[in-house]
């Protein structure tokens, strides 16, 4: 597109977004009282033709999901239209676990002698709309894209004194500043010691190369974590002290992204290190990964990591190898090959992402992390809503009650919680100052029992 150079600042940055309307808008309200959500179908415009003559037979039809009951909703048929009028208020009856499911709206091309045709969708958190009840326009979306996402459509004339600060808002990159160490307090007083003794450990979550996750019960409380125990021999041998105090310090900054897990405590023995962290049961992303195969695209879109993106699209990592020796020849030396069951958009991010030559690669020029964001994989995604944790999750694990361990693999839980002994000759000679700092007490740790 061609602006003066005056008029800049008055032209929204369209890169990565769809400003189209390819199927049309549908205008809706819905609002939620005494346990029943009343959605309010007023119109459609400019709807897409599917029949011979140019035109189309719309109705909606709505329904919750995941639905096991199949229960549906339907609007009348509008005739020969491509901008019906329904004015139609249909009913749904909520019950205490629906806040978790989303409200599919979708719009349908009635045909006589076939079967009917898909025109376009949306769909709303149950949970988003019981805080915000819903009001205006909205476009029609793909059937993929309608299960997971919804588009208001700007009323005309919008304040363009709205539309600038927008603007300017999308255009600063956020950048969180570095912390140094000063931010992060590293000793308890003696009335804080956290020791292995204080608690009751339950149950194997996962294991690594460098030690276990155990499931821990505070004794005397209800309280519930997951404790993070590595080897000090095994960490020194790797040379990984760094990472581990980066790992530390890392989750006990206050101003952390608020997806990271919290961190209670970090202390230490003669030959281990505790990290303390808040137990969340919708087990480990790997777990999940090998239940379902591979998740939707739109499930994934605050990924946005390069492998972790493709595991998650396609349901195993981009390189493999027998060895530390191969997986790295891979990386270094092989193509990435893509399924062609991937979209366009969600094929162009990974190998973005995944560019050898780091200056090349996406998220890595002048603009950083903006140049992820306004990839069109993300067009659907408020970064802001994102952010403040106003989206309802497009995906959500079975949780039975608070020690349910069955998101995590039972390699792993059906293991006795005992520690591998750790050789005594060589922590006789370990050089404990390396640990200097590990041990912390998080102030504002909330535990939600």
């Amino acid at each position: 597109m061609n602006v003066h150079k005056r008029c800049e600042e008055s032209v929204p940055n369209l890169c990565g977004c769809d400003h189209t309307e390819r199927r049309g808008r549908i205008q809706l309200a819905i609002t939620h009282s005494a346990g029943k959500l009343n959605i309010e179908v007023k119109q459609g415009r400019n709807l897409i033709p599917m029949d011979p003559n140019g035109s189309s037979d719309p109705y909606v039809k709505i329904k919750l999901i995941p639905d096991a009951d199949n229960v549906k909703k339907k609007t009348k048929t509008i005739r020969a239209s491509l901008n019906p009028v329904w004015n139609e208020t249909l009913i749904f009856d909520l019950k205490a676990e629906d806040k978790d499911r989303r409200l599919l709206i979708e719009v349908w091309d009635w045909d006589r002698t076939s079967r009917n045709d898909f025109m376009g969708s949306l769909s709303f958190g149950i949970s988003e709309i019981l805080k915000n009840p819903v009001d205006g326009w909205f476009k029609l979306l793909t059937q993929e894209e309608g299960e997971y996402y919804n588009v208001p459509v700007p009323e005309e004339g919008a304040d363009l004194v709205q539309l600038k600060s927008q603007m300017r808002k999308t255009s600063i990159t956020k950048k969180i500043p570095m912390m140094g160490d000063k931010d992060v307090p590293h000793n308890m007083t003696k009335k804080d010691v956290i020791r292995a003794t204080d608690f009751n450990f339950l149950m194997v979550l996962g294991k690594g190369s460098f030690g276990k996750v155990m499931l821990a019960e505070r004794k005397g409380t209800d309280e519930l974590y997951a404790i993070k125990i590595l080897k000090k021999d095994i960490i020194i041998q790797d040379d990984d002290v760094e990472c581990t105090m980066v790992e530390k310090r890392v989750l006990a900054l206050s101003s952390k992204p608020p997806f990271l897990v919290q961190l209670h405590s970090c202390f230490q023995t003669m030959d281990r290190l505790y990290f303390v962290m808040e137990y969340v049961n919708g087990g480990d992303l790997m777990f999940q990964i090998q239940q379902c195969g591979k998740f939707k695209e739109p499930s994934v879109d605050w990924w946005a990591y390069g492998v972790l993106l493709y595991e998650m699209l396609v349901g195993q990592p981009p390189f493999d190898g027998e060895d530390e020796e191969e997986l790295f020849a891979a990386i270094t030396d092989h193509n990435v090959s893509y399924p062609k069951s991937l979209s366009k958009e969600a094929k162009d991010v990974c190998k973005g992402l995944l560019t050898k030559n780091p200056q090349k690669r996406l998220g890595c020029g002048a603009r950083g992390e903006e140049d992820v964001r306004a990839h069109a994989f993300f067009r659907r995604i408020d970064w802001e809503k994102i952010e403040n944790r106003e989206v309802q999750p497009p995906f959500k694990p079975k949780i039975k009650h608070r020690k349910d361990v069955s998101n995590f693999d039972r390699q792993f839980t059906s293991e006795k919680t005992d520690l591998t002994p750790t050789d005594k000759l060589f922590m006789m000679n370990l050089d404990q100052t390396e640990f200097n700092g590990f041990s912390y007490l998080n102030p504002e740790f909330v535990q939600y029992v």
